[in-house]
């Protein structure tokens, strides 16, 4: 049996020193992940954006998906399908610092 694949949706805040703390504020966080559970899947997710040097928000949500339940046009089904080759595929949707 294939381990499933989980969307872990949440927010994040570039953390203080890193290089694109002066060019963003923060971001709309999709994570697709391969985990056995729910609290694996937000596990690894923040994991990987703290490495990445972003602080991941307390709370998000997570939900197991299936390849079929992607729209058929779009970037979704590429995240997914790259996800089963890399295990975990991170998808930042940033928005600007303001002055």
């Amino acid at each position: 049996m294939n381990t499933p694949i989980r969307l872990v949706e949440l927010e994040a805040e570039p953390l203080h020193g890193t290089p694109v703390e002066d060019l963003v504020t923060g971001a709309y966080v999709n994570v697709y992940v391969c985990a056995e559970t729910d609290e694996l899947a937000m596990s690894i997710a923040r994991r990987e954006l703290f490495s990445a040097g972003w602080e991941p928000s307390e709370s998000g949500e997570v939900r197991e998906i299936e390849l079929e339940s992607l729209p058929a046009s779009g970037p979704a089904r590429g995240y997914y399908e790259q996800c089963l080759v890399d295990g975990c595929v991170v998808v930042m949707h940033t928005w600007r610092a303001e002055h």
